[in-house]
């Protein structure tokens, strides 16, 4: 912002007169007028370069910055601001070039250094990027920002002590810094540590309350812990039409699921409002005209450990028929062991993560895709403006959402009778499009330990247990339980999620199970382990007992698995429909409740016959594996077929 000069003239000095006054019209009137007075001075046109960067005319900036370097080459500041100019156009080569420019004048300037790393982190050079931050940590050891910004790299490489140990730094130095009190926040979260994040995420909000990033990741931290209702008030912050912030949106229309006085009707209609503001289509999408194989497109975030994988794998194992060419475009950040077993199938796999929509549309019409399938809608990292710009000539919501998405560009929900009764076509904006059985196949792990004994056949009390996420554990559901519990004299419940490791959030759990009047000294909390430890852990349980209205999905699969028979309420929407479906096709109506009243009846008969109980365990596993729920081939074909309607249509 300043060179070396001789004399500052009349004209200029009133320009700095007019900024410290925050005038910067008559700032720029006034620096034009000293650019006349003095055609060679550089100054005039660096600080014009300055004022058209305040008001976000980036190429103007640039445009006054490169006359101040003509008459001055070895103007820092002109080199510095030009990069900071070209960063904010996305023309991060032309920006590193500048910041090494000024670099090679001043070889330990901390801004530049800061932006160099900018450039870099920006084009995906992650190494040199964190070299950059490192260097400027160096050369100016109390640089907030450096630390900060080192810290989302090692976050993002899930090296969270580092990140830790960073972002406290950039507190210490800077306690009114939100941006790392936000990161701290997303830090301890991954770490575990609920209750410490949700501390960093609120002071985080106090210091910036127009921060959307803050108040959603807020918001997702208190559904995380159970807090539902504090949840869905703090992503209401995010998700203000000037807020801009689509991410929160749906994560706000993703937690109405969970709901439980909203009805099917309503929840079709907040989609459907909302459904807009994710965008429009863009350009003219092509006709399809399939080859010999009808392309399809899968996209979502979680080709990696996480359930939907595990659930679109059958799909990807079984489709070599040649009625389907597939193509996966995958958004997963940092690739797995999960993610190169998908990749191995031998299908198109398209890397999308950090491109921008208008260029995964391109990269989906020019390989030809009929038919795109989003498998996320509207959980983490989802893409719904991807959809909404109608990407492919037919577009399919499936998998890993439970809802309508709300957008007019997408053409159908794939479901099935029992989680998607034809009747409710009113409260979807897609088609619904049903599979035969159900709309999940499940493939067991190969590494699954054996059904053990039911805990009550070996003379221990009856046990009841849940695996599912705490949002999910509603004052209704823990009010329900608590009575199930004072039924039977003598029985446990086991509860296992992720967080219940976390001593605020345990204490939290604890004060909603006082208030529903739960004997506390027979429940047990238990955190998150390994997937095998967890599978173990069934062991434990006689009884599986669903949360409502939003149901298990691969929890429930899981249960059933390893011989534990699952107690569920027949739901109102979808999310609450899922272990009902599975039910169906395992053929076990008897642990299907149409009411909380035929829930509570159940969960007390069903330990009366342990005997029926026993025999049931010892045969879930063949049951499952004869089952419609498990023959990938069967349900390859279901899909294939499905694909092929729905392009005739």
């Amino acid at each position: 912002m300043t060179g070396q000069h001789k004399q500052i003239t009349p004209a200029m000095a009133e320009a700095h007169r007019a900024v410290q006054a925050g005038d910067l019209e008559a700032a720029a009137r006034w620096a034009k007028e000293a650019a006349k007075q003095s055609p060679r001075d550089s100054l005039p046109h660096l600080l014009l370069g300055d004022i058209e960067l305040a008001c976000a005319h980036f190429q103007a900036a640039a445009k006054h910055y490169r006359e101040a370097l003509r008459r001055k080459p070895d103007l820092v500041a002109g080199h510095g601001n030009l990069g900071v100019a070209w960063l904010r156009q996305g023309e991060f080569q032309k920006a590193a070039q500048c910041f090494e420019r000024v670099l090679r004048l001043h070889p330990n300037d901390a801004s530049a250094l800061l932006n160099l790393g900018y450039a870099a982190q920006a084009q995906g050079q992650t190494e040199a990027a964190l070299r950059h931050y490192r260097q400027a940590i160096a050369a100016a050891p109390d640089h907030a920002e450096a630390y900060n910004n080192a810290a989302v790299l090692h976050l993002a490489a899930a090296d969270f002590a580092q990140a830790l140990d960073l972002l406290q730094q950039a507190v210490r130095i800077d306690p009114g810094y939100a941006e790392a009190h936000n990161n701290l926040g997303n830090t301890l979260r991954a770490q575990g540590r609920l209750g410490a994040a949700i501390e960093a995420y609120r002071t985080a909000s106090s210091l910036q309350p127009e921060h959307a990033g803050v108040w959603n990741n807020l918001g997702n931290a208190l559904i995380d812990r159970g807090d539902l209702e504090q949840g869905m008030a703090a992503l209401e912050h995010a998700i203000a039409p000037e807020a801009h912030y689509p991410v929160a949106l749906s994560n706000w229309l993703m937690a109405l699921n969970y709901q439980p006085h909203i009805t099917l009707d309503a929840l079709h209609q907040a989609h459907a409002q909302f459904g807009p503001r994710f965008g429009t289509p863009s350009g003219a999408s092509f006709k399809c005209t399939p080859g010999k194989a009808l392309r399809i497109g899968f996209v979502s975030p979680d080709f990696r450990q996480h359930p939907v994988a595990h659930l679109i794998e059958p799909v990807l194992a079984s489709a070599a028929s040649g009625v389907l060419e597939i193509f996966c475009y995958s958004d997963v950040g940092q690739d797995d062991a999960v993610t190169a077993r998908l990749k191995a199938y031998g299908h198109a796999w398209r890397n999308i993560h950090g491109k921008s929509d208008t260029a995964v549309v391109d990269l989906v019409r020019r390989d030809g895709v009929c038919i795109l399938v989003d498998l996320a809608g509207h959980t983490a990292q989802a893409r719904p403006s991807l959809f909404a710009r109608r990407a492919a000539p037919v577009q399919v919501s499936w998998l890993g959402y439970f809802s309508t998405t709300g957008l007019a560009a997408m053409d159908y929900f794939i479901g099935d009778t029992v989680s998607t009764p034809i009747a409710w076509q009113p409260h979807f904006t897609e088609k619904l499009a049903l599979l035969p059985h159900t709309r999940f196949c499940y493939r067991p792990p190969a590494d699954a330990p054996a059904v053990a004994p039911a805990p009550c056949a070996t003379g221990k009390p009856f046990t009841f247990g849940c695996f599912n996420n705490l949002a999910k554990l509603n004052p209704g559901v823990l009010a329900l339980w608590s009575e199930i519990l004072h039924a039977i004299p003598g029985s446990r419940l086991i509860l296992r999620a992720r967080f219940l490791d976390d001593e605020d959030t345990c204490q939290a759990l604890v004060a909603r199970w006082q208030a529903a009047g739960a004997p506390l000294d027979r429940i047990q909390m238990f955190g998150q382990v390994p997937h095998a430890q967890l599978l173990q852990a069934y062991a434990e349980i006689d009884l599986a007992l669903d949360p409502f209205p939003f149901g298990g999905g691969m929890t429930t699969l899981e249960a059933l698995w390893m011989g534990v028979p699952v107690l569920t309420l027949l739901g109102d929407r979808p999310a609450g429909r899922q272990s009902a479906s599975f039910m169906q096709a395992l053929e076990l109506p008897q642990f299907v409740a149409d009411s909380s009243v035929d829930y509570l009846r159940r969960a007390i008969e069903i330990p009366a016959n342990p005997d029926a109980l026993a025999s049931i365990r010892e045969t879930l596993r063949e049951r499952m594996r004869a089952s419609s729920l498990c023959d990938e081939q069967d349900f390859a074909c279901a899909v294939e077929a499905l694909f092929i309607r729905l392009l005739q249509k």
